[in-house]
């Protein structure tokens, strides 16, 4: 084996960890459009373009996070930004506490007080409810003409699987932009998650109310099911609250 072949090995074996690092902090840009939220009673409204992150946010990524700002570490993070679960699945590994086999797993166990932190330091901003949700309505890209119905149902059968082990991201759902696992893989925290209930009210947008959750529930059309689900995940969520399958992705404006 010549010199120059060894090098390159090792150049592989390096750089290989921050390649699938830079790679899902890809960005993908979503053109703007008209969308109607699961709220507001068929008044679409208009989203401009924005850029979203191609996949959540990795455990690999996070850490990077941590060692770049030690008080999100675990054992550091003041509680009232996190519930006392925050990066439980950190804790509980062997050895120093993290296991690289994690690291293109999906980060969860994190706050939205966290996750907003994360995509400051990255330059980002966490998505609006209704950008993420407009971009998660892009078909798939294995079945891009399918109906709404048949769009719900696959959703719904995704949420009704028992989970296993948390998959890598990037090896689920993808949709025509190129965004992969918005749905089958995690819940996502979103900017505004606590704006509105699920019964269709606007919520207190004053910081006090990023403390409390909000249990209304609505739904008038089964076939939003699915979507009904992720706002009612949302509603009763706090903004310290964390859990095992819920994380996040960035977002930033064009």
């Amino acid at each position: 084996m010549n010199a120059i072949r060894v090098h390159r090995i090792l150049l592989i074996i390096f750089l290989a960890p921050a390649l699938t690092l830079a790679r899902s902090d890809r960005l993908v840009r979503v053109p703007g459009g008209l969308f109607i939220p699961f709220l507001d009673d068929d008044q679409p409204t208009r989203i401009e373009a924005f850029r979203i992150q191609a996949y959540p946010v990795t455990n690999g990524n996070y850490r990077r996070f941590v060692e770049a700002n030690p008080e999100w570490a675990p054992s550091r993070k003041p509680d009232l930004f996190a519930d006392e679960n925050y990066m439980s699945h950190w804790r509980k590994s062997s050895g120093s506490g993290y296991q690289e086999k994690i690291d293109e797993r999906p980060v969860t166990n994190v706050s939205y007080f966290a996750a907003r932190a994360y995509c400051k330091w990255m330059g980002l901003r966490l998505p609006g409810t209704n950008e993420w949700e407009y971009s998660a309505a892009f078909p798939s890209v294995d079945a891009p003409r399918e109906s709404k119905a048949e769009f719900s149902r696959r959703i719904l059968n995704w949420y009704g699987k028992t989970s296993g082990e948390m998959r890598p991201v990037g090896t689920g759902y993808q949709n025509v932009l190129g965004i992969f696992d918005q749905h089958g893989l995690i819940w996502e925290w979103t900017e505004d998650f606590n704006t509105a209930t699920v019964g269709g009210d606007s919520r207190d947008t004053k910081e006090s109310a990023l403390f409390c959750g909000s249990a209304a529930t609505a739904a008038s059309d089964p076939s939003m099911y699915a979507d009904f689900m992720r706002y009612a995940f949302r509603s009763g969520l706090q903004a310290r609250s964390t859990s095992r399958n819920l994380g996040f992705r960035c977002a930033a404006d064009l």
